[in-house]
């Protein structure tokens, strides 16, 4: 849950942010079959996501959720909608 008063910074998707970047999910834009496949795995709203590593020629993305780390498709975090901060 986030404070009341703290604000974010929008960053707009996952897809765009470099590697490094830790933000929190804010939205994810998905056909309800992808949204249950990621609310299985932890991503949801409100959960902090790390960005690892973003593979070369628009391959997919590896991120860490908690302890875990999962490999998304460049489609799929782009429908996923991130802030810093």
């Amino acid at each position: 849950m986030r404070a009341e008063g703290v604000r974010r910074k929008a960053s707009g998707n996952l897809a765009s942010l470099p590697p490094g970047t830790t933000a929190s999910i804010v939205a994810i834009e998905t056909p309800d079959a992808v949204r249950r496949q990621l609310l299985s795995l932890g991503v949801f709203e409100g959960v902090r996501i790390r960005v690892l590593r973003r593979a070369p020629l628009g391959g997919a993305i590896l991120v860490a959720v908690g302890s875990s780390e999962y490999a998304l498709g460049r489609e799929i975090a782009s429908r996923i909608r991130v802030a810093t901060g």
